[in-house]
């Protein structure tokens, strides 16, 4: 048994060129609707150059590129100069800790004779009358290894 095809048999020509005349139809509407876009595409294109192209815009332009890039504040310079503020700042932090831990420790040692003495033992090697000191300094040149 053989398929029905639309454009065979019975008024098959007639049917033939009605489908070429849509089938024109549809390119004839493709072709205007790509000359509509490719018309929107050149004003919008001129548009934009219209705009590019203004006094003002390029003034404005050459003003930023300038001061991004060939002021002597430009914008690499500022950069690091916020990296530096940042450093020393940290820098600052830590002396300040440094600061309040040394009052913290004057504190102690103004308060109490007990670790005033222990400091000046420590770090000064202090010692009372009929004591002797020992001091071990590790050989860290030569290390000696034990077998």
């Amino acid at each position: 048994m053989q398929k029905y095809n639309y454009l065979s048999g019975f008024g098959a020509n007639r049917r033939k060129k009605s489908v070429q005349r849509l089938m024109g139809n549809a390119i004839n509407f493709f072709e205007l609707c790509l000359v509509i876009y490719q018309l929107i595409v050149k004003e919008k294109v001129k548009s934009v150059l219209r705009i590019l192209t203004n006094k003002f815009v390029l003034t404005a332009v050459a003003f930023l590129l300038l001061m991004l890039f060939f002021d002597q504040n430009d914008w690499f310079s500022q950069r690091e100069k916020e990296k530096e503020l940042d450093a020393t700042q940290q820098k600052i932090d830590f002396l300040n800790q440094e600061v309040d831990r040394m009052e913290k420790e004057l504190h102690e040692l103004n308060s109490s004779n007990d670790k005033l003495e222990q400091y000046a033992r420590e770090r000064y090697h202090e010692k009372r009358e009929g004591e002797d000191v020992y001091l071990i300094i590790p050989d860290s040149l030569n290390p000696k290894v034990s077998e």
